[in-house]
């Protein structure tokens, strides 16, 4: 009953919510694909997207790919572009995680904080990776992992989120399957 309430939420919304099948390549933009894992459904939802597997807000996988100077990472009902934070392609992996944490703040997120910077593959190009610690707008706390590549002024990024207790911990090794599994064309 639950899930078919949200598929119907969601396509009031004007988003499409749709299985994958598992093994698949997909396509999540600038070039990147990434390879489904069992279970997982992807939603387009004005101009984002992401996947899930037990549904929005409980986990998110979202791809921010094809960012360019002056652009922010994402848009936020309610605010205006003017007002979020924007890319800048001089930034190094440390602005970025610190872009990455005032974005999510703008989003209401709460007591957003990373920590972890490290090297990642991001497909054959060397990228960059973080964990994040935050509680959502109504004090839940969550736990995340990004993982980005900047190239060529353009910025491509990926944000997993899920609750921390049980969410964070059973859906993370598909995500890191997921994340293993990038190729950049």
């Amino acid at each position: 009953m639950k899930r078919a309430a949200l598929v119907l939420c969601l396509g009031l919304m004007g988003c499409a919510m749709q299985s994958m099948d598992a093994g698949d390549d997909a396509s999540v933009g600038n070039g990147v694909t990434v390879r489904a894992e069992p279970g997982f459904a992807q939603i387009h939802l004005a101009g984002m997207r992401y996947w899930t597997r037990h549904g929005t807000g409980l986990d998110e996988l979202a791809f921010y790919t094809g960012i360019k100077e002056g652009e922010p990472l994402f848009r936020v009902p309610g605010r205006r572009i003017g007002d979020m934070p924007v890319y800048r392609g001089r930034m190094t992996p440390n602005d970025i995680q610190d872009l990455v944490v005032a974005s999510l703040a703008k989003k209401k997120m709460q007591n957003v904080r990373a920590g972890a910077l490290r090297p990642c593959p991001f497909g054959s190009a060397q990228g960059f990776c973080f964990d994040l610690t935050l509680a959502n707008d109504e004090g839940l706390e969550m736990r995340g992992r990004v993982i980005a590549s900047a190239h060529g002024g353009v910025l491509d990024l990926m944000v997993f989120t899920a609750p921390a207790q049980f969410y964070f911990a059973e859906v993370s090794p598909a995500v890191d399957r997921i994340l293993a599994s990038i190729q950049v064309k």
